[in-house]
């Protein structure tokens, strides 16, 4: 399998189920550390992290964060919700190194906004301590693995829909 694509040309893709631990910590899946350390290997496993635009936690290498605020700029900022959007994305951004046991410290203030510890008193719901870490193309996600899980049922409902739309987008 000379020509099969590898890890760097593909991105971020798959996902696992992990705990939060009491330290507000994710394991990352190796395959995510293995193209953090060849693709991204100058930016030394240093990464942003934010509230996703699906209420996820959005993890961005740093050159992808950069690509990816410059398109949200690009957008008229007169527009009051692009606005309202580039400040929930640059408020709720914060940079972040992977430690040497591979795992993610997740601000408080994030787990919340992801649902993953929705309790008052802010410190992780024992029920709502395992999240789903999933690639998604240039970066990578944690999901309330509760809310992953419905968002994929949801989406295998419309799958026809989708599908139907698609194909008349791609016969023009």
């Amino acid at each position: 399998m000379e020509n099969a694509p590898n890890i760097t040309s593909i991105g971020f893709i798959g996902g696992n189920k992990y705990n939060i631990d009491s330290k507000s910590r994710v394991c990352i899946p190796p395959d995510f550390l293995d193209l953090l350390d060849t693709k991204y290997k100058s930016e030394h496993r240093s990464v942003v992290t934010l509230i996703s635009l699906n209420r996820s936690i959005a993890v961005y290498p740093i050159a992808n964060y950069l690509r990816f605020l410059e398109d949200i700029q690009k957008k008229s900022i007169l527009d009051p919700d692009m606005r309202s959007l580039l400040n929930m994305i640059q408020g709720s951004s914060s940079m972040q190194t992977i430690d040497s046991q591979n795992r993610l410290r997740l601000s408080e203030e994030l787990l919340k906004h992801a649902k993953i510890s929705p309790d008052d008193t802010g410190s992780i719901n024992t029920s709502s301590k395992a999240a789903y870490v999933k690639g998604f193309i240039d970066h990578f996600e944690i999901w309330a693995v509760d809310r992953w899980d419905k968002f994929i049922e949801n989406t295998i409902e419309k799958v026809d829909s989708i599908s139907k739309d698609l194909s008349k987008t791609l016969d023009k």
